[in-house]
């Protein structure tokens, strides 16, 4: 009880925070609003309303449910919700609802944002759209909360003890007519059925049923499988095919580089080093693709090359472009080269002297 009450006062001592972007209003000399310019504000989330316009950045709990208007390269976590490591990239631009390319849920619209989530790089500005009990968050508690529909070992259970009170409904009446109007004696009869009644009842039923089940428990503990819940023991038993969904958790949460194709489908190495370049030298979210191409490259040598190349500029990631991009420069034997190098699903290098590069530019 006492640890309840601590933990409620430290919860109480937390008071998020968010940027509001509000209009002030202005009374003239005739006491007649005029609205003025917008004004960042930092209050409480819990006085955040549907209407108001947040500023995002990195670090930020979203106050609520937030239609996405600016972004720029903006990323957020989304692992309270949908349980993916790996953040969600946002932009503003709502998704054609094709049928190939619809999102199959609200969760995967780069448009939204939602409660419960937080803002991991990048910038934004959007609308909140609900709080509170309307948020995505609370619909999901609200499913939790509801009771949970019998599996077919509850409903096993129900049947038998069912057809044991029909039995016993159907026996006791006629064992005490029978039994009064042989003895005479109704009170006797009375007492003689409820006598079979309870020697009907099964006393020792739930107590065989538990330790069946808790053997089962401890066979599968030897298995090196937790049981939660004991009535799913004859669930897991009765199931003829398994399928589960490998996430992050039942693994290391490490993603590691097998091969490095160039688009020959032959293996190069030069590949893995403009990857190697692209994921030393880019400056937004590091993801895991990212950690496993550098630890990939330290392995086979390429980091050793990085000190001939040094950084010019940096084009982020963009919902246009669909790419991230670096611009390199390297001087070897004097001549002064720039590379442009950039991460898609299919990647390619342009290699340019900077001349060239400067001339192409000016057209």
């Amino acid at each position: 009880m006492k640890s309840t009450v601590a933990a409620a006062k430290l919860v109480g001592m937390v008071h998020l925070k968010a940027t509001v972007v509000r209009s002030v209003i202005f009374h003239t000399a005739a006491l007649l609003p005029v609205r003025g310019c917008a004004e960042e504000r930092r209050i409480d989330q819990a006085y955040v309303v549907p209407g108001d316009c947040v500023r995002l950045t990195a670090g930020e709990m979203l106050p609520g449910d937030v239609r996405i208007m600016q972004a720029r390269d903006l990323h957020i976590a989304q692992a309270a919700l949908t349980g993916e490591s790996m953040p969600a990239a946002k932009s503003a631009r709502a998704e054609r609802s094709s049928r190939h390319h619809a999102p199959t849920s609200l969760l995967d619209c780069r448009c939204l944002a939602f409660r419960g989530t937080h803002v991991v790089s990048g910038t934004g500005l959007g609308i909140v759209v609900a709080t509170g009990s309307g948020c995505y968050i609370a619909t999901m508690a609200e499913q939790l909360r509801r009771q949970k529909p019998a599996n077919a070992f509850q409903l096993g259970v129900q049947r038998v003890s069912y057809l044991l009170i029909g039995f016993m409904a159907a026996m006791v009446p006629l064992v005490v007519i029978s039994s009064g109007l042989m003895t005479r004696n109704w009170g006797q009869a009375l007492l003689f059925g409820i006598s079979v009644a309870v020697g009907l009842t099964p006393e020792m039923l739930p107590m065989v049923v538990n330790a069946n089940l808790a053997r089962g428990a401890i066979s599968m503990a030897k298995q090196r499988v937790l049981v939660k819940r004991l009535d799913a023991v004859q669930n897991l038993g009765a199931m003829d095919i398994l399928c589960c969904d490998k996430t992050g958790t039942l693994t290391m949460d490490e993603v590691m580089l097998a091969r490095w194709l160039d688009y020959r489908g032959e293996e190069s190495r030069q590949a893995l080093l403009w990857a190697f370049l692209n994921a030393r030298f880019q400056t937004g979210l590091r993801n895991l693709l990212d950690g496993a191409i550098l630890e990939t490259g330290r392995q086979q040598g390429v980091g050793s090359e990085v000190e001939k190349f040094s950084c010019v500029d940096e084009l982020p990631f963009d919902f246009v472009r669909r790419r991230l991009s670096v611009v390199l420069q390297a001087s070897q034997a004097g001549c002064r080269t720039c590379l442009f190098c950039h991460c898609t699903s299919c990647p390619a290098t342009i290699e340019l002297p900077l001349g060239e590069l400067n001339k192409r530019g000016n057209d």
